[in-house]
């Protein structure tokens, strides 16, 4: 399983390596994964997306909304859909939303923005349905990390806690796509 994002993904904060969230669900799944997690990063490069295309994956996950803009979201996230696609029609895609931030409520251009995004990343996911892409899938971030805002350092970056949370909801969508 093929992981692209950002710090949250790479696991910024995490106690150690294997409490990042990519890392507890390769237990769970009692798979292999490959980490593209970038700190400050995940910003939709063809690059990357064809470095993904090259690696025989049973599932693509991507999780890069937070470094990216509602302009960067528009401007390359199909066409970095469709570098992938064009070298592994079949495998699996799942697109991640941007986890809400504890600091969401207190900030409504934060909370605008990231709802926007999440709003774009829906659209793109509907209308990647419609062009035929069967084995495309999303995952809402409502409730992703809890409700108590004990699950990140920062309001953003996860704890321990967070990660495993993240693991938890993930785990079974992930395992359903890969059987």
């Amino acid at each position: 399983v093929v992981f692209y994002g950002t710090s949250i993904t790479q696991g910024g904060c995490a106690s150690r390596p294997g409490m990042a969230y990519p890392n507890i669900l390769s237990r769970m799944l009692d798979r292999q994964i490959i980490n593209l997690g970038f700190s400050g990063n995940g910003k939709l490069d063809p690059e990357i997306a064809a470095a993904m295309a090259e690696i025989d994956a049973s599932c693509y996950v991507i999780d890069c909304l937070p470094n990216c803009s509602p302009e960067l979201i528009r401007e390359k996230y199909i066409p970095f859909i469709k570098i992938i696609r064009k070298k592994k029609p079949t495998v699996p895609i799942l697109l991640v939303e941007n986890v809400h931030n504890a600091y969401m409520p207190f900030d409504q251009r934060k909370d605008s923005m990231i709802r926007e995004k999440n709003n774009l990343l829906k659209t793109i996911y509907l209308d990647l349905k419609k062009l035929g892409d069967r084995n495309i899938s999303y995952l809402k971030a409502d409730h992703l990390t809890g409700d108590d805002s004990e699950g990140t350092v920062d309001g953003v970056h996860l704890t321990d806690l967070g990660f495993h949370r993240m693991s938890v909801k993930m785990f079974p969508v992930i395992r359903k796509l890969i059987r």
